[in-house]
């Protein structure tokens, strides 16, 4: 597994619009207060995605989970706190094996997408801290969710199914160190 972990560093910046990496299931780890810009094109042979704490800002591309014939490898993905607008994009629903979801601390507003039927290994979805409306959508309450996170204003925390509430807000760096 290849990584590239620049955590906590001082680059200043936009990312290039493409990222590009030679290697399958590669961690990528850039939290650090001093990135911005829109959120980068990332290939199908990424597994880990954390570009939490940061400064990106605008919508995440309606085709971010989009990549034809090929099965995305992404298991992890953050965008949590940064300044991200607009809906949460349907595609996102595409990325099959993707385990854990953080959305939370933007400004993400509408309702949550009804497709996550497709989503057998998601254990942790964060959404909270957004502007988004509606209720918990049916392909979300058909999941066996460890921590699911969806507090935000606007948003009916009615359910059908008990026990859809936060319960662990340390999954996401338990699945970022079992990773190494």
């Amino acid at each position: 597994m290849e990584q590239l972990d620049l955590r906590q560093n001082v680059i200043r910046g936009k990312l290039p619009y493409r990222l590009r990496f030679e290697q399958d299931d590669v961690v990528v780890l850039l939290s650090s207060k001093l990135l911005e810009g829109s959120i980068p094109y990332f290939p199908p042979n990424v597994g880990a995605l954390d570009l939490h704490n940061n400064s990106f800002s605008g919508v995440i591309s309606s085709d971010i989970g989009d990549f034809g014939e090929t099965i995305s490898l992404l298991e992890f993905l953050s965008f949590s706190s940064n300044n991200l607008t607009g809906n949460i994009p349907n595609s996102l629903c595409n990325m099959s094996v993707l385990e854990s979801l953080d959305l939370s601390n933007n400004s993400f507003s509408g309702v949550i997408p009804n497709c996550w039927n497709k989503q057998q290994y998601l254990s942790y979805l964060s959404l909270s801290n957004n502007m988004l409306e509606g209720g918990v959508p049916e392909t979300i309450e058909s999941l066996e969710i460890f921590n699911l996170e969806l507090k935000s204003k606007g948003f009916e925390k009615k359910s059908k199914k008990r026990g859809l509430k936060a319960r662990n807000t340390k999954v996401w760096k338990h699945f970022i160190h079992k990773m190494w």
